[in-house]
């Protein structure tokens, strides 16, 4: 559901794994799907998958698993499309950037059973999904649609899977093996809170500061400006897992190397302004932001980064602001 970068290679390589596999589309996206199949390049491979696409969930129908790939400002409002992909055993797991909705229902601690506003405004989407149905996918890997129906998985390749609940399920193992038989690195936690919020620490500052200033993540990590803003983000990042009863033992020296090392990777923010699409700031950057402040945690780090973001995009959408 959402079948773009991330999406569209997961789906092509379950489909090349011999999967049934359907995507959700739109647009010259879905027209190029539906003309010559999705095609991906995966380092020195190409591969072209007839696939069943639609932008009818309808025409789908029910799926044994449903993975959700879409940007959060495209979840709300297409809930109700989700309903005629699910049946009574429909499992749904959630494949998104920054913090899921979900977050906090199972977590625990000072914010246990929490609706965090930033990402769930008003309960909307805890009251429409089960959380037993619910699992979450923590993806490390960097995609690009180069062009419509084209995927290009330019690096990495790394998966965390586990229950949103925190419970340990046969399923889980089930869905994991699946994607590695489709030749993706996924490994089963019962900590998947922690993963999640590891995860963090490249986006909730490589995000908005690529989109800021224009500049590739080698950059922003190597210039020293904006490194101290990594720094910045990531302690309170480290400071609010702690608060909240998340345990991640981080050298954020260490993490910023790691992220530096896998070159002028163009962020998932940077791609939507390429594509002059909205970006997600409030799961990247709001959630994180709400957490730390409903713990009383001070970050003006991610304080700053979210107004200036914030205003960014929506100084790009028409008619904003209306005087």
């Amino acid at each position: 559901m959402g079948a773009g970068a991330i999406g569209g290679w997961i789906g092509a390589r379950l489909d090349g794994a011999g999967h049934e596999v359907s995507l959700l589309a739109r647009g010259p996206h879905l027209a190029a799907i539906r003309a010559d199949g999705l095609r991906l390049i995966d380092g020195g491979s190409r591969s072209t998958h007839r696939v069943i696409a639609s932008d009818d969930p309808a025409v789908l129908g029910h799926q044994d698993v449903v993975v959700i790939t879409l940007k959060y400002i495209d979840l709300a409002p297409t809930l109700a499309a989700i309903a005629p992909m699910m049946g009574d055993e429909t499992v749904v797991v959630t494949a998104m950037n920054g913090v899921p909705w979900w977050f906090t229902h199972h977590l625990g601690g000072p914010l246990g059973g929490v609706t965090l506003e930033s990402v769930d405004p008003g309960g909307q989407l805890s009251a429409r999904f089960d959380d037993d149905r619910l699992l979450g996918l923590m993806v490390m890997a960097s995609a690009t649609v180069a062009e419509p129906g084209l995927v290009h998985h330019t690096s990495l390749n790394s998966f965390a899977l586990g229950e949103a609940t925190g419970a340990s399920r046969p399923r889980t193992e089930v869905l994991a093996t699946v994607l590695r038989d489709a030749g993706l690195h996924a490994e089963v936690t019962e900590r998947i809170h922690e993963r999640i919020w590891y995860k963090l620490f490249g986006n909730a500052n490589n995000n908005p500061v690529s989109y800021l200033a224009l500049a590739s993540t080698q950059q922003l990590l190597e210039f020293g400006p904006t490194r101290r803003i990594a720094e910045g983000v990531m302690a309170e990042l480290l400071t609010t897992a702690a608060a909240i009863g998340i345990d991640i033992d981080i050298d954020i020296d260490a993490r910023i190397a790691s992220s530096a090392k896998f070159g002028h990777i163009r962020s998932s923010m940077l791609q939507d302004l390429d594509q002059d699409r909205p970006v997600e700031v409030e799961a990247i950057v709001g959630a994180p932001l709400e957490v730390a402040e409903r713990v009383g945690v001070d970050a003006p780090y991610l304080r700053t980064l979210y107004g200036l973001t914030r205003l960014r995009d929506l100084n790009r959408r028409p008619g904003y602001p209306s005087s």
